[in-house]
């Protein structure tokens, strides 16, 4: 994931500050990317740590679906606009 077409930032809950970023490309249309955040160049870092992504395209939208896994189950990520 390389280019300019977009950016996932990590904020640190504890810190207040953000703690890892990356810049990549965006796939064709309908296509589909599946990774985790610690696998991901410039995040690996953020594994174990409790806080905030921030993905962002310029001039196109996308859809991300967030799960999260703990030690009793996994959920979904509630989504913020803005």
């Amino acid at each position: 994931m390389t280019g300019r077409n977009g950016a996932v930032q990590f904020r640190s809950q504890l810190l207040g500050v953000y703690i890892g970023s990356l810049q990549f490309a965006r796939d064709p249309a309908r296509s589909k990317v599946a990774v985790s955040l610690k696998s991901l160049s410039g995040l690996s870092g953020v594994a174990g740590t409790r806080g905030w992504v921030k993905i962002s395209t310029q001039g196109t939208a996308i859809s991300v679906l967030g799960l999260r896994f703990g030690t009793q189950a996994f959920t979904s990520i509630p989504v913020a606009n803005g």
